[in-house]
């Protein structure tokens, strides 16, 4: 029950967090002229003419290059965590992953176009590379987080250390691959655009760097609408989906 409460009081600052940001792009639009900032229900009018097929192409490769790196990232980062958990080593692997959270995903966007030129392998490499460090850390973090009682009791009734990962750490991973999927995803949608941007044909990064050539603002804030929306409803479901079917597992949060 207050994992539900938890989730409509989320939906409330959701829908509250959007009407600021409604509000500040209309007092910026009464400051700046049309072309640098576009009025807010002009480029509301223009949904339809904007949301064409093309567009609906480009978003769903952003959202499938998304998808592709950043699963890449949960599987190898958590599975990562747990191989090396506890052991001497953790802290350098953690220090070394998180060396990419600090090189400019610029700078890695050139050094893949480098390697695998233009295409999809940029963008899905960008996003792998930039947010496993997140997954491993949160992961890491979830597992150091040790209920020593509760491991006494399993290895009394003669668990073993196999029965303590499976009943113990696992479960324990519930709340942080929920975390993982929401922050990482929207790092990750960050990325690809940057990637896009730097290294592809296609995709809305390709879209908004077109629109800036042709100085066209009113696409601009009509990709940024979509992004926020899409995130917005992920989130949403994402929660939703985690509160159904984990939701003895989220009790502790």
């Amino acid at each position: 029950m207050q994992n539900i409460r938890t989730f409509f009081s989320s939906i409330k600052h959701t829908l509250a967090s959007l009407l600021i940001f409604l509000l500040l792009w209309w007092i910026l639009s009464l400051l700046y002229p049309p072309y640098i900032i576009p009025r807010v229900l002009e480029v509301f009018k223009s949904f339809g003419e904007l949301f064409s097929s093309d567009f609906s192409k480009h978003f769903l490769l952003s959202i499938y290059r998304t998808s592709a790196g950043f699963f890449m990232s949960l599987v190898v980062g958590t599975l990562l965590s747990l191989i090396i958990h506890s052991s001497k080593i953790q802290q350098t692997v953690s220090i070394f992953l998180a060396l990419f959270q600090v090189i400019p995903g610029t700078i890695l966007g050139i050094i893949f176009l480098l390697l695998s030129g233009i295409g999809s392998s940029v963008p899905i490499m960008m996003v792998a590379s930039l947010t496993i460090s997140t997954v491993f850390i949160n992961t890491s973090n979830a597992l150091l987080k040790k209920n020593l009682q509760l491991e006494q009791v399993i290895k009394v009734f003669g668990g073993t250390k196999k029965d303590i990962i499976k009943d113990l750490y696992l479960p324990s991973l519930i709340p942080a691959t929920r975390s993982n999927i929401t922050l990482g995803m929207g790092l990750g949608l960050k990325v690809v655009v940057l990637g896009e941007f730097i290294g592809s044909q296609d995709g809305l990064g390709y879209l908004l760097n077109v629109a800036k050539i042709y100085f066209q603002m009113d696409k601009v804030f009509f990709y940024l609408i979509i992004l926020l929306l899409f995130m917005v409803i992920f989130e949403l479901v994402v929660n939703l989906f985690f509160i159904l079917f984990f939701q003895k597992y989220l009790l502790s949060e």
